[in-house]
């Protein structure tokens, strides 16, 4: 019979109860890849653990490419990060302010109730520590205090994505850096559909009121006044465009 091969990408989610299941497929040989490979879980926790669930199906790491390295070798390339404050509009000021404070207060009573237990994942964040628990106690997700942290939190980052100020932001950007380079933009976005909301004809969404920042943004994408066309890339389009798109970006 033919042998398999599974290339696990990602692999430090294949611990979770669904994502697990692909270990119970017929393979002859396995490699991850992850660039925040799972650690060996301290002494005492569960063998079910997602850390020891890929460790024990993968194996340890046996190669460690790191980031300079990977710049050394001209694998990955050169770029600048600089960060651009987006202030928000004096509702969405009062609006996030409330988010927080309920944040917050919900924080306290997380670590008060759970945090004898938190303290050996001290290194992770505040998410990571409550899913990283959930191996020890199946039923913290329906504590009230951490649903409802979990709610704030997605309430306050939907608050901050759809700010009317950041699409601004966004054309200003696009706008400066079209007249400064003959070179292809690339633009990462958290969700599809606001990437599609600016990718997508004005005259195409359906809606009545289109802001002026989504007027603007498709005047210039999708008019030629700058001489660039738009392309999206993302898991939940087409089969058929997503290889049409990527090779019209690699051709310019």
């Amino acid at each position: 019979s033919r042998r398999h091969l599974i290339i696990a990408d990602e692999c430090h989610r294949y611990g979770g109860a669904s994502n697990r299941t692909v270990f119970d497929t017929r393979f002859d040989a396995i490699i991850g890849l992850s660039a925040t490979p799972p650690e060996k879980d301290e002494e005492g926790e569960e063998e079910n653990s997602t850390s020891q669930v890929v460790i024990n199906s993968i194996g340890d790491v046996f190669y460690n490419l790191r980031y300079k390295e990977a710049l050394a070798q001209d694998l990955i390339s050169h770029f600048e990060v600089q960060y651009v404050s987006i202030p928000l509009d004096p509702l969405q000021d009062i609006q996030y302010d409330a988010h927080s404070k309920r944040i917050g207060k919900t924080i306290k009573n997380i670590r008060m109730k759970y945090g004898h237990f938190m303290d050996r994942y001290s290194n992770r964040s505040l998410d990571e520590q409550l899913n990283a628990l959930k191996q020890r106690i199946p039923e913290i997700d329906s504590d009230k205090d951490v649903s409802n942290y979990r709610r704030e939190t997605q309430l306050r980052r939907d608050l901050v994505w759809s700010s009317e100020n950041r699409k601004k932001a966004y054309l200003k950007i696009l706008e400066e850096k079209l007249e400064q380079t003959d070179s292809q933009i690339m633009v990462f976005h958290e969700r599809v559909t606001q990437l599609e909301e600016i990718v997508a004809h004005t005259d195409e969404r359906g809606k009545e009121d289109i802001s002026k920042s989504d007027k603007r943004i498709s005047d210039l994408l999708l008019t030629g006044e700058m001489g660039y066309t738009p392309a999206m890339y993302h898991s939940k389009q087409s089969r058929d465009w997503n290889p049409i798109f990527m090779q019209a970006f690699r051709e310019g």
